[in-house]
C-alpha cells in the first residue's frame, strides 16, 4: 500500500503521527497513523 518516496506537506501547526515500520542506512519506511490539520486542532481545542 502506498508508494515509495511519498511526502506529506503540513501547513503551519498541523500534526501527524508516523509509525516507523523499518529503516536502513539510506531510507526510513513508515505509515501515517493519524493527521490533524490546523482546522481540526482549532475545533478540538474549544
Amino acid at each position: 500500500m502506498g508508494t515509495a518516496g511519498g511526502r506529506v506537506v503540513l501547513k503551519k501547526a498541523g500534526r501527524v503521527k508516523v509509525r516507523i515500520t523499518s529503516s536502513s542506512h539510506q531510507m526510513i519506511h513508515g505509515e501515517i497513523r493519524w493527521l490533524l490539520t490546523p482546522k481540526h486542532l482549532k475545533k478540538i481545542s474549544k
